[in-house]
């Protein structure tokens, strides 16, 4: 349960980084504080990390070149082929990957051409930070995409490979990274260009399995926008209390998840005691 000073404690965090704080305090004190860094594998197989990686390229070479011309598929699946690379290679990759690629590649490039009716301008993996006076802290980001509407506002799509946060855990705060970017872009962080209240919120899940894509669109998005940003202070100021420990996995996804840092926190000593004792 460490409790740093309060000139120790981080004064800046990304909006990735705000859900470990939500979920995983400990986390947050021994990479932010301590800085300690987890180090990478020697040798790991190919995973959902790389495979997100690509996609995520894919998308961001096909947003940083439009207009198309064509079939915007026809453009997704090139930008496709380029960001899997080397990648391409490896069996798995081209008997796996790569087909599912195409089959959500398909569904996003319905999407596109919506989309593209009603944008004027986009920003793309653009890093930015929005700095709140009234906490004396700073929110930085790095979004998948923002669209500036034709009839006001902004489009914030977050693309995942993986699965969706429920409106609930958005609601309890335990994934606020699309509504603080939301809120950062409204605070004109990525360029007044893109200044502009929340008008929609997009998660596009592009799995390519059975279900080629899905896009879940949060309820209110300017409501929760505020509520969210709302939250984020709060969270500052518990923190700014040097009474407010650093506790280890406040609340996680799963019980049976594992943190990065478990062996320092020494969770496994005292987790299970501390639960069987009530």
């Amino acid at each position: 349960m460490p409790r740093p000073p309060y000139a120790a404690r981080p004064r800046k965090l990304s909006v990735t980084r705000i859900e470990t704080w939500v979920r995983d305090p400990y986390a947050i004190y021994a990479r932010s504080i301590l800085g300690l860094k987890v180090l990478d594998a020697l040798s790991e197989p190919l995973g959902p990390r790389e495979r997100g990686n690509a996609i995520h390229l894919a998308l961001e070479l096909f947003a940083n070149r439009q207009p198309w011309r064509g079939d915007p598929y026809d453009a997704l699946a090139a930008c496709g082929r380029e960001a899997f690379g080397a990648l391409m290679n490896e069996p798995d990759v081209r008997a796996f990957w790569w087909p599912r690629y195409l089959r959500a590649a398909r569904f996003l490039a319905d999407r596109e051409a919506e989309w593209a009716e009603t944008r004027t301008h986009s920003v793309v993996e653009k890093d930015a930070s929005h700095f709140y006076a009234d906490v004396d802290f700073t929110l930085t980001g790095k979004p998948d995409r923002i669209d500036a509407l034709k009839g006001g506002g902004v489009r914030v799509i977050d693309y995942k490979t993986g699965g969706v946060p429920s409106n609930r855990q958005i609601e309890r705060f335990m994934a606020p990274q699309l509504p603080l970017l939301a809120a950062m872009a409204r605070a004109g962080a990525f360029g007044p260009e893109m200044r502009g209240a929340p008008a929609e919120l997009i998660y596009a899940q592009l799995g390519g399995g059975k279900t080629q894509g899905k896009i879940t669109a949060l309820p209110e998005p300017e409501a929760t926008t505020d509520e969210l940003e709302r939250r984020l202070k709060e969270l500052v100021r518990k923190y700014d209390d040097e009474a407010q420990a650093y506790t280890p996995r406040a609340a996680m996804e799963k019980t049976g998840y594992g943190s990065d840092y478990d062996h320092l926190s020494r969770f496994d000593e005292w987790g299970d005691a501390a639960e069987d004792a009530g």
